[in-house]
C-alpha cells in the first residue's frame, strides 16, 4: 500500500464518518493495515488477515469457532 492508496482510504473512512456510516475495510493483510485502519476509525474488515477463502459450507463453523470482540481501546489493550 502506497502513500496515495492510504491517503485515499484514510478519505473513504472520514467521508463515511461524517455521513453517520460505518465501513469494512477489504482486503487487509497485516497486523501494520489492521492497526492503521483502527487508528482511523474502521471498526470492521476482511482479508487474509483473518482467513483466506472458505467454502461456503465451512462459514458457520469458522465464525462459531473464531469470532473475537476486541475492545474498543484495543490500542491500549494490547500495551
Amino acid at each position: 500500500e502506497g502513500p496515495e492508496q492510504a491517503a485515499l482510504a484514510h478519505a473513504i473512512v472520514k467521508l463515511a464518518h461524517a455521513l453517520g456510516m460505518g465501513t469494512v475495510a477489504e482486503g487487509v493483510e497485516e497486523p501494520e493495515q489492521e492497526a492503521v485502519l483502527r487508528a482511523w476509525g474502521c471498526t470492521q474488515g476482511q482479508g487474509w488477515r483473518w482467513s483466506g477463502a472458505l467454502p461456503a459450507e465451512d462459514v458457520g463453523s469458522w465464525l462459531t469457532d473464531r469470532v473475537v470482540v476486541i475492545p474498543e481501546d484495543s490500542a491500549t489493550a494490547r500495551s
